[in-house]
């Protein structure tokens, strides 16, 4: 775990950071400005290091856009941005979260239902 690390939800100027980190982990950056209000951001000696976003579906909140630059994976750091993005939703009357991934295996509907 890294020492003195800050989670909390991203401001305005945090854009240019937070589309930064998101292109570095080859995620798409066009939607940076106009879903800024979803995202929290990792902050770590005064640099955002990692971001997650919530877009809220009706009770559902969609997690996507979870980054975290490569010299701070493994540290615990995806936990704790996504965990602040749950707990807002939470608060907020959401039920359910799904995550949104290009990365994740594919799961079969047999293997689903086992």
């Amino acid at each position: 775990m890294i020492k003195y690390l800050r989670i909390r939800a991203a401001l305005t100027p945090d854009a240019p950071a937070v589309g930064a980190v998101l292109e570095r982990c080859s995620l798409p950056t066009d939607d940076v400005f106009r879903l800024l209000e979803h995202f929290h951001v990792a902050i770590h000696e005064s640099q955002i290091v990692g971001c997650a976003a919530g877009e809220r579906f009706g009770e559902t909140v969609v997690i996507r856009s979870v980054a975290v630059l490569p010299e701070y994976r493994d540290q615990g750091v995806a936990t704790h941005v996504v965990h602040a993005v749950l707990m807002r939703a939470r608060a907020n009357g959401v039920k359910r979260a799904v995550l949104l991934t290009r990365r994740a295996r594919a799961i079969s509907r047999a293997t689903a239902s086992r």
